[in-house]
């Protein structure tokens, strides 16, 4: 398995990986397990230096990258005896991955990876890689059904995807946690009766927080009652957009009604949406969120902009979507849904019942290793 730089969507499969008695070689730049674990294996994934690339190229950098990568995944499939490579990210990694030889290769498309090719100013040079990446694979993995046609246009033929969603953990994920919530609102020094509403996505400008925070000025501005917006900082890509978010905080006069969550244990994220009473999402792209999994799962109200990758799916039945989004319409939603109250609560107990019978981390890993073992049959 080729993990997708310390991030959590390839440490999830791990995870469920092992727990199944698999074995599991993991290659990343960070090791997640440096203690180590049962049936677990780590191997630092080799980079190019960042000093080729600025003197010879981006392009070139990754094409001298091939000499040492591609020998490199060649011996660790022979090592380990290797049955099958599953890359999270679709980039030039997956391309040395699919060089190996003799191993089927399945290829998890993220949405960035994917979605960044169709950028204004997107360079061709990456569409490229992509596109190699996506025909080279035996099997990708989306998970939204929007994201077939996205991936076979930028690979320019058909493919053969697999539609599997991570899915949470809906034990986990859950209504409760009624005292852990309180426990998080003193801890942030909120009323115990006050509204909050959480920025659960990556402090990243794909996620349009300072949209978020506008819209929440207006609806601060209406509500009577003590009103609060939580901004996620961990899995934070740029300090400087924050440096930008804290000074827009400080122009439009919040300090005292924003918190900042910091670095929460996968274990205790059901905890935060315990606390808080409405989850606000507005990617400018997107494929299919586990926050939705998360916040249906725990039953909480969710306010979105609405992308084409969430059309067709639960979302549009139970959470407040537009697809004409700008500030003054979010908070006419964040708005809506606080005068809802109760009014989402059998919605949100249907939602739950979805997410626990097609979404839960089961249901994935049962998909994941069937597709591993449908390549296995077909290589032989």
């Amino acid at each position: 398995m080729l993990g997708a730089r310390g991030l959590v969507h390839g440490i999830r499969p791990l995870n469920q990986l092992l727990a199944q008695g698999c074995q599991v070689l993991y290659v990343d730049s960070v090791n997640p397990y440096p203690q180590g674990r049962e049936g677990y294996s780590f191997l630092l994934y080799p980079t190019a230096s960042k000093c080729i690339d600025r003197k010879i190229g981006a392009w070139a950098g990754k094409l001298v990258a091939q000499g040492v990568i591609i020998p490199y995944l060649r011996w660790a499939a022979r090592r380990f005896k290797t049955d099958v490579i599953h890359v999270h990210w679709v980039d030039c990694n997956a391309v040395y991955a699919e060089q190996v030889g003799g191993t089927p290769v399945v290829v998890s498309v993220l949405g960035s990876d994917v979605n960044n090719c169709f950028l204004p100013g997107a360079k061709e040079g990456d569409r490229q890689w992509v596109a190699q990446a996506l025909r080279g694979a035996q099997s990708v993995i989306i998970d939204a059904p929007w994201m077939k046609a996205r991936c076979e246009q930028v690979a320019g033929q058909a493919l053969h995807t697999e539609l599997a969603h991570l899915g949470v953990d809906t034990d986990l994920f859950r209504p409760g946690y009624a005292q852990e919530a309180v426990a998080w609102r003193e801890k942030w020094q909120v009323e115990q009766n006050a509204t909050l509403f959480l920025s659960a996505r990556a402090l990243d400008e794909l996620y349009q927080h300072e949209l978020i925070l506008h819209a929440f000025a207006k609806v601060n501005q209406v509500l009577e009652q003590p009103t609060y917006l939580i901004f996620k900082v961990y899995n934070q890509v740029d300090s400087a957009y924050r440096q930008r978010l804290e000074a827009e905080i400080v122009r439009l006069q919040l300090q005292d009604h924003v918190r900042w969550v910091e670095q929460v244990p996968p274990q205790r994220l059901p905890e935060i949406y315990a606390a808080v009473d409405f989850v606000v999402n507005v990617p400018s792209r997107d494929t299919f969120p586990v926050t939705f999994l998360e916040a249906a799962a725990c039953e909480k109200p969710v306010i979105s902009i609405l992308l084409d990758s969430y059309k067709g799916t639960f979302a549009e039945q139970v959470f407040k979507l537009d697809s004409n989004m700008d500030a003054m319409r979010l908070a006419e939603l964040m708005l809506e849904a606080y005068e809802d109250g109760r009014n989402h609560r059998f919605l949100l107990e249907e939602a739950r019942q979805i997410v626990v019978h097609q979404f839960n981390e089961q249901e994935y890993i049962t998909h994941l290793l069937k597709i591993y073992k449908d390549l296995q049959t077909c290589l032989f």
